[in-house]
């Protein structure tokens, strides 16, 4: 960035903190240079649009730096994918999860309405990936998230770097036990209490894979973890 981006940058800051908002003609207004106004929104949106302000160049550094400060090199990280419809913005987010809270690392605004494709999935998570290959990586996620593809893609991607995942299935999801036949989720009954761990294989839409599954009382999950310190 040059010196005036730079100052840009820390004139930017004050709007920010002081009117708590992020909507271009509200910082326009509050913003202190002696041009007319349409002059400084122009100004805004073309600084916002830098390269260098983008999430890999500008953000990646710092969650980076955030990371490595509080959590040791090859420790344990568990990271959540999660989409979310706020108004009239699909924002789908990959984050760390750091004392009971999620500390966004990636994040994309899809240019559509409902659930992400596997590419989407793949595309979120795989800079994520690289930027963190120095850690064991646990990967959770809700039903959204249950497709054959994402599970098998990590578990390919495993053989070279230690990544986990922990994904909920839907009920109407195909499950076989070694030798028997397949059979929906919905009719696997779990009692209060109880919790069962066992090999299985997953059918969904023609796609097949081996995995392990963990039902409780409230939903199945598949599983990489070879431990059991994580609860579905």
């Amino acid at each position: 960035m040059s010196a005036i981006q730079v100052q840009t940058l820390k004139i930017l800051v004050w709007p920010l903190s002081v009117h708590k908002t992020v909507k271009i003609e509200r910082l326009a207004a509050c913003f202190p240079l002696p041009i007319k106004y349409e002059s400084r929104r122009r100004h805004i949106q073309s600084f916002l649009r830098l390269f260098s302000l983008s999430l890999p160049i500008f953000w990646f550094p710092i969650i980076q730096a955030i990371i490595n400060q509080e959590f040791r090199n090859g420790s344990r990280l568990i990271l959540t994918i999660d989409r979310t419809q706020w108004k009239n913005n699909n924002i789908f987010v990959i984050a760390v999860i750091y004392k009971k809270r999620a500390l966004p690392i990636y994040w994309q605004v899809l240019n559509k309405k409902g659930s992400t494709s596997f590419l989407e999935q793949k595309a979120l998570i795989k800079p994520v990936l690289r930027l963190l290959k120095t850690y064991q990586l646990v990967v959770i996620g809700d039903r959204e998230f249950h497709c054959v593809q994402l599970s098998y893609w990590l578990k390919t991607r495993a053989k070279t770097q230690k990544i986990n995942f922990l994904f909920r299935q839907k009920q109407d999801t195909n499950y076989r036990k070694p030798g028997r036949k397949y059979q929906q989720l919905s009719n696997f009954s779990v009692y209060p209490g109880t919790k069962k761990i066992f090999s299985v294989d997953i059918y969904r839409k023609f796609k097949f894979f081996s995995c392990q599954m963990s039902c409780c009382q409230m939903s199945c999950c598949l599983f990489t973890i070879q431990d059991r310190c994580y609860r579905t």
